[in-house]
């Protein structure tokens, strides 16, 4: 028999030699998001006041000018989502009433159906490295927004079964840090984020989820492709689904106990 990572490299190199360099291939990063395969893609957007001034500060930074302040309004901040025109509607007309008493839901915003490449270049995950994106909707700030995006999920697809890829230990210390960057307060990165309140959106989005794959990028080196690999192959598996419960995998439990990834561990 072969490893998962070997069937996966076969195919790979076999579609590299046999389309690689193939000039009439298709390219799917010009199909529009959704037109072929559901899906849908968050990211952060500045709008209002806080984006006329975010680009009067980028215009003095351009100026070389000193002691730069830039104080955004949190309020400002959306989670736009990418995807079909009837995808995002019925997340748009469903979300707000089955989670009418969430936070994130109520940032929700639709961005319309672009292509993949303009997605990909919308949602990048590292706004520390990338820089705000101007758009005609306001300033794309990255994929970094919505932790889980099960409100989202659940909202679209109500009798799937959704499983999530969440981080044990400080699982949304990256959102917090940022959100508090953009004006946050300590209240609202509580609401959003928290892995020691249940309420918060972040626990109770481990509810929705059907499964979790529970990985450790942070104690494992994330910037090596094969302790990525390894870990994302056999991290654990936290379901109380029947369905999910049967599958064949060794790393499966009803109850983890870790942090960020099983609710109510704090």
């Amino acid at each position: 028999g072969t490893t998962c990572g070997e069937e996966f490299s076969s195919i790979l190199f076999d579609y590299q030699f046999r389309y690689g360099r193939s000039r009439n291939q298709p390219d799917r990063m010009d199909d529009l998001i959704g037109s072929n395969l559901q899906a849908v893609c968050s990211t952060a957007i500045i709008v209002g006041d806080t984006m006329e001034h975010w680009k009067d500060v980028q215009e003095q930074y351009a100026r070389g000018e000193e002691d730069i302040v830039f104080s955004p309004n949190f309020e400002d901040v959306k989670v736009g989502y990418f995807g079909h025109p009837d995808d995002l509607a019925t997340i748009e007309e469903k979300m707000p009433v089955m989670y009418a008493d969430r936070a994130l839901p109520k940032k929700y915003m639709n961005l319309g159906q672009p292509t993949w490449r303009t997605t990909i270049r919308s949602t990048f995950t590292e706004p520390g490295v990338a820089p705000g994106l101007l758009t005609d909707d306001g300033v794309i700030n990255g994929g970094w927004i919505d932790q889980l995006s099960m409100f989202v999920l659940r909202s679209l697809r109500p009798e799937s079964k959704i499983i999530s890829l969440v981080s044990r230990h400080e699982s949304v210390f990256y959102p917090i840090s940022v959100s508090g960057l953009l004006g946050a307060s300590q209240e609202e990165i509580d609401n959003l984020y928290s892995s020691d309140i249940t309420t918060s959106d972040y626990q109770q989005s481990l509810l929705i989820a059907d499964g979790r794959w529970c990985g450790d990028y942070v104690e494992n080196n994330a910037f090596s492709a094969d302790e990525s690999f390894n870990n994302g192959y056999t991290a654990p598996f936290e379901t109380t689904d029947p369905e999910l419960s049967s599958l064949p995998y060794g790393g499966k439990s009803t109850n983890i106990n870790l942090r960020g990834c099983t609710f109510g561990k704090t």
